[in-house]
């Protein structure tokens, strides 16, 4: 029974960041962004996609960042690239996403009962 609490608790730290980060991708995803890629891996997300400028890609880490899953965004590296006859951006992006544990530690519940 212990072994099975173990097992389900360490699905949980390890999952639960990574479906909460894909609920703020959502969100956070501007309609001039399009992703091609994300691999998620226990504690980092990295991306790779379009824009129509830099300034949206830009405007994407930002609104990723403000989320409380998020530890840290990369800085974008981007290129300029001609698809279908128009000029977009191509980007790669690294996202650092918090553990359970980290998360657990920052919710406002905790800090609420802290007062």
């Amino acid at each position: 029974m212990e072994e099975d609490y173990r097992s389900a608790l360490a699905i949980l730290q390890q999952e639960l960041p990574s479906l909460e980060f894909l609920a703020v991708l959502e969100n956070a995803l501007p309609r001039t962004v399009w992703l091609e890629t994300a691999s998620v891996q226990k504690g980092r997300v990295a991306m790779s996609g379009s824009a129509f400028t830099e300034n949206d890609v830009v405007d994407f880490g930002r609104s990723l960042m403000e989320a409380p899953v998020v530890r840290a965004v990369g800085f974008p590296v981007t290129s300029r690239v001609t698809r279908e006859g128009e000029s977009v951006i191509r980007f790669n992006l690294d996202v650092g996403i918090k553990d359970i544990m980290e998360l657990h530690a920052e919710s406002p519940e905790r800090e609420a009962m802290a007062r």
